[in-house]
């Protein structure tokens, strides 16, 4: 039974640890969403940071996956209780409101 209450244990630490990197991934996501689309394709293209034990990239590529078009993915690293490598990937396509997408 004790065994039972160490595995929950680490189940419950690896939710919590999920749950971070998923918050991480999508504070980039809205904060890039409220752009308008000239400002996001024209700014930044890039970003990487660290928070706590977690690394956060994203990147924006521009007319991907096709013209008036941009696609947005972020990514967030960290490393699970056993030492082991773990990530989480989000990404969106955003579309130029004047037409020109798909």
């Amino acid at each position: 039974v004790v065994g039972l209450f160490v595995l929950a244990d680490q189940a419950a630490a690896q939710s919590i640890k999920y749950d971070g990197a998923v918050a991480l991934a999508r504070e980039v996501m809205e904060e890039k969403r409220a752009l308008p689309f000239d400002e996001l394709v024209g700014g930044d293209r890039h970003g990487d940071s660290v928070a706590g034990p977690f690394h956060r990239r994203w990147q924006l590529v521009p007319d991907r996956p096709a013209a008036g078009l941009a696609t947005l993915s972020v990514e967030v690293a960290w490393q699970d209780a056993q030492g082991r490598p773990r990530q989480l990937e989000l990404a969106m396509v955003r579309a130029d409101p004047r037409g020109g997408g798909l």
